[in-house]
């Protein structure tokens, strides 16, 4: 079973044996883990990653780290600078016009 809020998911009952857990899902706005995680049970005891741990109420913890998704910028940033660049660049032109005409008139 596996709760898509928190992400988690529970396994019941599980038997003896080796079982790989893959996130299939990754949280909104976060890259989905490639991680494969190996869960062993036999009679010495619950190993992940061959490492035993420890179980409270047969229950066991791990978590898949999740990278969060760069969103690229979409360039309006840099359109409203060309913009203002353009702009200043015009009055600036006017500028120097105006005032060159306004030399010559002299």
């Amino acid at each position: 079973k596996s709760n898509s809020e928190d992400g988690t998911a529970l396994f019941e009952e599980l038997r003896y044996g080796t079982y790989y857990i893959k996130e299939i899902k990754a949280p909104k706005d976060y890259e989905l883990s490639n991680k494969i995680v190996k869960v062993e049970i036999n009679d010495k005891g619950i190993f992940v990653d061959d490492t035993q741990v420890e179980e409270t109420e047969n229950t066991i913890e791990f978590t898949f780290e999740n990278k969060k998704i760069e969103v690229p910028k979409t360039g309006v940033e840099s359109k409203i600078k060309l913009f203002a660049s353009a702009i200043i660049l015009s009055l600036l032109g006017i500028t120097y016009i105006i005032k060159r005409k306004q030399n010559k008139d002299k």
